[in-house]
């Protein structure tokens, strides 16, 4: 379920399956952004603390970091991933 979009970005709405905790994830296609400007885009998330901004855990870099619920899962290295949850909550 996306939460928001932007020109260069979408935030999801997505649950840890070993956790069962819910969480925004940032999905920044490669594409749009080259790597000094991700890397930069991580650091200055990493070191702000507002209230009214979420906080930053960690990034991944990689063609896919989540799975949407629903699809096979037959892939076990899914299990430290994140799933989509499309339902609203």
């Amino acid at each position: 379920m996306d939460l928001t979009r932007g020109s260069f970005s979408q935030v999801k709405k997505a649950m840890k399956k070993e956790e069962e905790k819910v969480y925004a994830i940032k999905v920044i296609p490669l594409l749009n952004y080259n790597k000094e400007h991700l890397l930069r885009e991580v650091k200055a998330l990493a070191h702000l603390e507002y209230k009214f901004i979420v906080r930053y855990y960690t990034f991944w870099w990689g063609e896919s970091v989540v799975s949407r619920l629903g699809d096979s899962e037959e892939d076990d290295s899914t299990s430290d991933s994140m799933e989509i949850n499309r339902n609203s909550w």
